[in-house]
């Protein structure tokens, strides 16, 4: 015990002369613990690591404690354990390899600072020998316990998105050390209390702030960050063309950006928006074009859109006629010398529906009569008008009707007739304003006056669309949905009863005139008419049962419309 007392007071003074005896080839020893700071009752190692070069000098190891007061306590190789820690020693005392003392602090253990001396000395003697080392841990009331905090901004993004962390601690022992893993992955990439991270990729990633105090304890603080891909949204048409009406499902496919998305739909890119569902429908009435376009935006206020092509062809009409798609146009007239039945001028919407491309021949009239028996017309024994491809005249308008019921079909109404004779605009005749022998040519079949009555190349009745601009001395007379002879050749009847003033109380969809009367529409004009009369708004009459060689007919029929196709909407 003396030659103890010895030790300890030569290691005092070697302190207090900061002097250590070492020599070439001389024992060292190094000390650690595993924690800095530690509370009464706390559990915690202190490894010793010596080494010896010179094998044959034999050495006694010595640790050595120095508590808060000042006071040296030490204990040879595992007999003496201080009585202000409980240690569990190793069965066996090497110098080489490390050793690990299991300790605890007791509940008595004064606060304040504890060092550890590991020391040498030659065996039998009192002199330090080699280099010592040494390891200090404060004892420290437990106050709050450590814990760490972690914020982000923002949590959730689009790839590529940066990230700010902030960390703070409360509790333990400061100055506090904050690492940081990203990914969750066990690597600590960054170390400070504000970092920045950039996630690259799309995913759901934990990242991790480890907090470590003065003492060595540990506190630990999770996030989840939402990263996701970048927002797209893709446009399905199905079907993306066809005949018109085309009736088209949509659907947005949307990936990316954060949940719930709205949606907003341009079905035909005038810049309003038709929808606002997901999956609309939709149905295109008229031929053409139209790019339609889905925006979405999700919850984050990150849009995406894109384009669908609309290709919209023409309905295959049934044979000899043309298709008159739905939509508004400019029924009457306020020309000079207009007559005061065809005003007020007011738009009129139709719904789809066919017409004859021309006027029913005596060829097809004829076919009618040897399958019913109905009587012939009147002037088929006058070579001047009973020719195939000249229009059929001398019947009245309810033999016309009747023909149009055996050909399933119907006549036109009066608005059907004139939206399909000038189109949805205001024009005079049907291939335009300029006259009907505009130069050299001549786009219809009516009377010259002053002239020879064949300058338009017949003195009577011409064939059926002859003027067509490929024959001699023609132009192209064809109305804007390519119906023929709508100007000159015959007067054609309509469905409508006639009544001057209809047009004040006409209403705007699908008119079909007066609901009684007594004489019944004609429109167009004939091979005997002026100039005047031909115009597409000129409005005339016949009683239902009267006939003459000026007027004729043309068929009309409903087109299919969307509902009646695919079901209501």
């Amino acid at each position: 015990m003396n030659r103890l007392l010895s030790v300890c007071a030569i290691f005092a003074g070697l302190l207090v002369l900061t002097a250590a005896i070492s020599a070439p080839a001389a024992p060292s020893v190094q000390v650690y613990a595993n924690r800095l700071e530690l509370h009464r009752g706390d559990d915690f190692q202190i490894w010793v690591s010596a080494e010896n070069p010179d094998q044959e000098v034999a050495v006694d190891f010595y640790l050595i404690l120095r508590t808060p007061d000042g006071t040296y306590l030490f204990w040879p190789s595992f007999t003496t354990t201080p009585e202000w820690f409980t240690v569990t020693l190793p069965a066996q005392f090497r110098l080489d390899p490390t050793m690990l003392f299991e300790m605890q602090v007791a509940e008595a253990s004064p606060l304040g600072t504890y060092t550890w001396y590991g020391v040498l000395t030659r065996a039998g003697e009192t002199t330090i020998f080699g280099s010592y080392g040494q390891v200090s841990v404060n004892v420290v009331s437990a106050g709050e316990p450590l814990a760490a905090f972690a914020t982000a901004n923002p949590m959730r993004g689009t790839a590529p998105l940066t990230v700010n962390f902030h960390g703070d601690a409360t509790g333990g022992m400061a100055p506090y050390k904050f690492y940081w893993d990203f990914e969750s992955d066990g690597t600590f990439e960054s170390q400070g209390q504000d970092v920045q991270h950039v996630y690259e990729s799309p995913g759901m990633f934990e990242a991790v702030l480890a907090v470590v105090d003065a003492g060595g304890t540990e506190a630990d603080d999770y996030l989840t960050i939402n990263v996701s891909a970048r927002m797209t949204v893709e446009v399905v048409a199905d079907p993306d063309s066809g005949n018109a009406p085309l009736h088209v499902s949509f659907m947005a496919i949307v990936k990316g950006g954060f949940e719930p998305y709205t949606y907003e739909w341009d079905f035909q890119g005038d810049g309003k928006v038709d929808d606002t569902t997901r999956a609309p429908e939709f149905t295109y009435t008229t031929e053409g074009r139209y790019y339609c376009t889905a925006l979405a935006r999700d919850s984050r206020g990150q849009m995406a859109w894109d384009i669908a092509t609309i290709t919209v062809d023409s309905p295959q009409a049934p044979p000899g006629m043309v298709l008159v798609p739905a939509g508004e146009f400019t029924m009457g007239s306020t020309e000079n010398g207009t007559m005061s039945d065809e005003t007020p001028v007011h738009q009129v919407w139709l719904d789809s529906y066919y017409i004859d491309r021309y006027p029913v021949t005596n060829s097809q009239y004829r076919e009618f009569v040897l399958d019913t028996g109905n009587p012939e017309p009147a002037f088929w024994d006058d070579d001047n008008l009973n020719q195939p491809d000249q229009p059929v005249v001398g019947i009245s308008q309810q033999e016309a009707e009747v023909y149009c019921l055996w050909a399933g079909k119907t006549l036109p109404t009066e608005a059907q007739w004139e939206k399909a004779a000038k189109g949805p605009t205001s024009r005079m005749f049907p291939w335009g304003d300029s006259l009907p022998n505009y130069g050299d040519l001549w786009f219809a079949n009516l009377h010259q006056k002053d002239a020879a009555a064949d300058a338009d190349g017949f003195q009577y009745t011409s064939p059926v669309g002859y003027y067509n601009g490929l024959n001699p001395g023609t132009g192209d007379g064809k109305s804007p949905y390519g119906c023929y002879d709508m100007a000159g050749n015959v007067w054609e009847y309509c469905s409508d009863w006639y009544a001057s003033d209809y047009y004040q109380a006409s209403p705007y969809r699908n008119p079909t005139g007066p609901e009684l009367g007594t004489i019944k529409v004609i429109r167009g004009g004939s091979y005997d008419s002026p100039t005047w009369d031909i115009r597409s708004s000129r409005r005339n009459w016949r009683a239902p049962d009267d006939w003459d060689q000026f007027v004729g007919f043309r068929c009309a029929a409903p087109a299919p419309a969307a509902s009646d196709m695919y079901g209501e909407n």
